[in-house]
């Protein structure tokens, strides 16, 4: 599996370029900014995008979204429940002081379990609501990449609408700590980190 991490926007979020070691056709994440600096990176590495997905429809991972799916002719995914974050997107830039060129087209909804396939590519989506009700978590081969659900020695926020903190540890308790141990968490802000260092060290999740 290759893994580019490209960070953009004001808020350092994390996008990242998946794709298929063999066939180099793969996935973004959360193309949060800086359309062009994604797309020249895309180029840059010879890959093929053909599916963007978003872990969540926050401002900061979002932005580059519509421009980055018309540039490279990729489809756009996300979890039903933060179908409202989506739809404000231009107020939310507004907000903030990131540019955008509006909300994506949606072209699937993505549900707990369902699988992002291709080639040798296999990403399941794990739905982990707390930092928003439509957070997801994508997880396979070895990797989870985990949105803004769990950060390296921290969590997500929940002070946001649709956000819950007792609802945020449990998603992050049963479906990413039961993972194996040695599995590389990709967060949507800050550095790598694995399922054993967090349950073993995020004062978050040592009550």
């Amino acid at each position: 599996m290759i893994i580019e991490i490209l960070v953009v926007s004001p808020f350092g979020t994390n996008c990242y370029l998946v794709a298929s070691e063999k066939t180099r056709r793969g996935i973004v994440i959360d193309p949060g900014d800086n359309a062009e600096y994604i797309i020249n990176s895309i180029d840059k590495f010879n890959l093929k995008i053909e599916k963007i997905v978003n872990t969540h429809a926050h401002v900061d991972h979002t932005c580059a979204a519509a421009e980055v799916k018309e540039r490279i002719n990729a489809t756009f995914h996300l979890h039903k429940e933060d179908i409202h974050f989506l739809n404000t997107l231009l107020k939310q830039s507004q907000l903030y002081g990131i540019p955008t060129k509006g909300a994506p087209e949606v072209d699937g909804f993505l549900e707990d379990s369902d699988t992002i396939e291709i080639d040798d590519l296999i990403l399941k989506v794990i739905h982990t609501p707390g930092h928003s009700q439509g957070g997801i978590c994508l997880h396979g081969n070895g990797v989870i990449f985990s949105g803004d659900t769990l950060f390296a020695d921290s969590i997500g926020r929940t002070d946001f609408h649709g956000g819950s903190y007792p609802q945020l540890i449990d998603s992050i308790k049963t479906k990413i700590l039961t993972l194996d141990p040695e599995t590389v968490v990709y967060p949507g802000h800050g550095p790598t980190t694995t399922i054993d260092y967090e349950k073993n060290h995020n004062m978050f999740l040592l009550e």
